[in-house]
């Protein structure tokens, strides 16, 4: 671990803290994919030196911008950035010293999706998600399988089925498609 630049020490910090359960496995995984994403951008001197490297790090990023902006937006640039100078900072305090790692109580932050936290507050909202549903009198969620139809430009029908459809609800799906032929309006003469 000694003959290795700065830079690769930040990618055994990674594995130590997930190792010590500092890190989530998830938070490995968005701490490592910026830098497996700067690592062919960076000099010889720029790995050798985190000081240089955060000193240079809006200069590499736009660099990477340059080459990928048709697959990178610059919001997400500015995410890895971010993660980044996380894992540096979080390296400087405690991958450096066995004893700071040891101490380190790393508080974790639990979040809720702006949908989930609408579903809580008793809105009247049936779908939390595009894919999953909460079943009726309980809090689960349900995998489901989402298919659109575009009808026109401006509308689309969506069909949510649970993963496995049985011969009795298809019949249900069925009869109701057979009420909508009841209630047209009109049909579109350009429409299918």
């Amino acid at each position: 671990m000694d003959n290795k630049n700065e830079f690769n020490k930040l990618f055994d910090f990674i594995d130590l803290a997930q190792k010590n359960r500092k890190y989530a496995p998830n938070t490995s995984t968005t701490f490592r994919t910026p830098l497996r994403l700067i690592e062919a951008e960076l000099s010889d001197e720029e790995k050798e030196s985190l000081d240089l490297l955060k000193e240079r790090l809006d200069a590499i990023v736009s660099n990477i911008y340059g080459k990928n902006k048709t697959s990178l937006s610059a919001a997400s640039l500015e995410v890895y950035k971010r993660r980044i100078l996380n894992v540096i900072s979080d390296y400087e305090k405690y991958g450096k010293d066995p004893a700071k790692m040891a101490s380190w109580n790393r508080v974790i932050a639990l979040r809720k999706s702006k949908k989930n936290k609408e579903v809580e507050e008793g809105s009247n909202q049936k779908y939390t998600t595009l894919n999953e549903r909460i079943t009726e009198g309980s809090s689960q969620l349900r995998p489901m399988t989402r298919f659109e139809l575009q009808l026109s430009p401006e509308d689309k029908a969506i069909i949510l089925t649970p993963p496995r459809l049985k011969k009795n609800y298809i019949k249900k799906i069925k009869g109701y498609i057979d009420f909508l032929e009841t209630s047209l309006v009109e049909e579109d003469p350009g429409g299918a």
